[in-house]
This record gives C-alpha cells, sequence and structure tokens, in this order.
C-alpha cells in the first residue's frame, strides 16, 4: 500500500521518475516518464529497449562515464543535462537528477532518477545566444563608430572597433574613462 501511494504521488509530479539498478532497464517508470519518453511501463522496464540506445549518440561517451560512476561506487549523485531519444525518435534535452543506493557491502541496491524535459528551456537559451552572437557581430562591425554605456554611472563598457580607429584610443583606455 506504501508504495502505491508513493508512486501515486509521482505520477502527478512534473518530473518524471524512474529506478533502476546494475541491469540497467528500470525497475518503476513513472506515468511522467511515460509521458517524456513515449514507452509504457511495460515496455520500458523490459529487457527489449536497449537503454544506452535511447541517448543522443554525441552525449553518449561522457553519459556512459557518469553512469559507470554511479554504478561503480565512485559518486552517490549527480545532477547532468544531455539529449535522448523518445519512442517516436525525437531528440530532447533532460536535466537528470540521479541517486545511489548500495548496499552494506557497497553493491548497488538502485540507482533512482529524476527527469526533467528541458528542451523548451534549452532552444530559448540557444535562440537567445544566437541572438546576443548577431548583435554582438552588428555592434563590432558596424561602420559607424558605437560605444555602450553602463546605467547609471555611464560608465563606458564597450566600444567597436570603427571608435577605436577613429578616436585613437584603445579598448581598455575608453573603457577606463568616465
Amino acid at each position: 500500500i506504501l508504495i502505491k501511494g508513493i508512486m501515486d504521488n509521482l505520477d502527478i509530479s512534473p518530473l518524471g521518475f524512474l529506478q533502476w539498478d546494475d541491469k540497467i532497464p528500470p525497475t518503476l517508470w513513472s506515468k511522467r516518464a511515460e509521458e517524456i519518453f513515449g514507452w509504457t511501463k511495460e515496455e520500458a522496464t523490459s529487457e527489449q529497449i536497449k537503454w544506452f540506445t535511447k541517448v543522443y549518440e554525441a552525449d553518449l561517451p561522457w553519459v556512459s562515464v557518469m553512469a559507470a560512476e554511479l554504478l561503480g561506487g565512485r559518486i552517490q549523485k549527480n545532477q547532468v543535462q544531455h539529449r535522448n531519444y523518445t519512442r517516436d525518435f525525437i531528440i530532447i534535452w533532460c536535466e537528470w537528477f540521479n541517486s545511489v543506493k548500495w548496499d552494506g557491502h557497497g553493491k548497488v541496491l538502485s540507482i533512482l532518477s529524476l527527469i526533467q524535459d528541458v528542451t523548451d528551456k534549452k532552444k530559448a537559451e540557444l535562440e537567445l545566444r544566437s541572438s546576443e552572437n548577431k548583435y554582438r557581430l552588428l555592434f563590432e562591425e558596424s561602420p559607424l563608430p558605437m560605444l555602450m554605456l553602463e546605467d547609471p554611472s555611464r560608465k563606458i563598457i564597450a566600444v567597436n572597433k570603427t571608435t577605436v580607429q577613429k578616436f585613437g584610443y584603445t579598448k581598455a583606455e575608453f573603457e577606463n574613462m568616465k
């Protein structure tokens, strides 16, 4: 009854929940994990799915190292972000919170993983980085002299190369002006 109550509460969590051990396939799989990845509990906990093939290929080498550290008893918990494939072969970004439980002899009893789909957050970060790069390029390469001021002190925090060429000061000299 206690386990069922815990699983019912985990099923309403915004985080996916799974439990696994040294045999890799999950022994527990929450409803939210099913929503994130697309596999039913029965599919996810079967031996049919090769879980390391569900990690995006470019991320697999370091994800394998992190899993080995958890399974080998070198770390008790970690938090990682990497890409995974869903059942429909869609690439998603997930943030994993992993914790290990050992027996008294250092053998892994279970690993608890909480998973959050952070795909939208990652896309927003990439779009912001792209926008910042475009702005930086536009600022630096502008044929017009440009400088950036820090408010409220009005200290110069950046100048473009046209400003440096036109006025004969270095970037460092400009940035030390008030």
